[in-house]
């Protein structure tokens, strides 16, 4: 597993040429785990031309250990004189860093360096999936499917939109999430028209459309999923069609997918259908 970030890490420091700097400091916390399997909330980044090193404090000693692999681990009290510390060691003097981090930040490394914010460097790089991070969003979208399943049984009349939603977010995280990427959203009869319904204290009732939307996580990678049910009542026939129609379309979006294609012209397929 540790090559994986390891070679992501790799691809990072080729691109410092083409963005004239000498080093890059990764602090934002998703990008930092990204690079090293890091899932604490605190912890840098630091790599130079030849060296690399991550810094984290006391608290994330023992884990650090378990998780990081092949990167050197400093132990800070001062996260900001420990990046000072290496600029001076490693002879390095134009320092990237990423532009979404604080004023703050391009302040103090302005004292010993050469600061230059860069939109987006390590986003670049997250935006082709590796295989291991196919396998983990697999993984999720598994995990998510799973816990669904196990619930399915229990989404009948009279049950409440709450009810169900607390009994899914239990299901996967038996499944092995450590935590949910969002609220989840189980809306049923007119709470289903809208898109970020919040789960109410309402009960299903006959001829209800039920959407319910959640996911699941797994090694930080996140799934995020969506369901309609049908119950039997009033209006049967006339709500099928509209799932149907909601469902063809969908599918023609899919068969629009392709490289190059962009995401609006994929929306445009299927809102066209409709």
């Amino acid at each position: 597993m540790g090559d994986f970030y390891r070679k992501r890490r790799q691809s990072l420091v080729k691109l410092f040429k083409r963005f004239r700097v000498e080093a890059f400091l990764v602090t934002d916390i998703r990008n930092v785990r990204y690079l090293t399997g890091f899932s604490g909330s605190t912890g840098f980044v630091f790599l130079g031309p030849q060296d690399e090193v991550f810094i984290t404090d006391f608290r994330y000693e023992e884990q650090s250990k378990k998780e990081v692999q092949g990167i050197d681990i400093f132990i800070a009290d001062n996260y900001i004189k420990a990046v000072r510390q290496f600029v001076r060691k490693w002879k390095v003097e134009r320092i990237g860093f990423e532009a979404s981090q604080p004023y703050k930040l391009y302040e103090a490394l302005q004292r010993f360096s050469k600061p230059k914010a860069i939109d987006n460097l390590v986003e670049r790089l997250r935006i082709c999936k590796d295989e291991a991070e196919i396998a983990h969003i697999k993984e999720a979208i598994l995990r998510a499917e799973r816990a669904f399943l196990e619930v399915k049984p229990f989404i009948k009349v009279g049950k409440t939109e709450r009810e169900i939603a607390l009994r899914l977010e239990e299901a996967v995280k038996r499944q092995g999430s450590t935590k949910v990427p969002f609220e989840f959203i189980v809306a049923s009869g007119p709470n289903s028209a809208m898109p970020h319904a919040r789960p109410t204290e309402r009960k299903i009732s006959p001829g209800d459309l039920v959407v319910i939307d959640w996911g699941a996580e797994a090694n930080g990678y996140f799934s995020d999923m969506t369901r309609t049910l049908l119950f039997d009542g009033p209006e049967r026939s006339k709500k099928i069609e509209i799932y149907n129609i909601v469902k063809r379309a969908n599918v023609r979006a899919i068969k629009a997918v392709r490289p190059d294609i962009s995401v609006s012209d994929v929306d445009t397929e299927a809102r066209e259908y409709i």
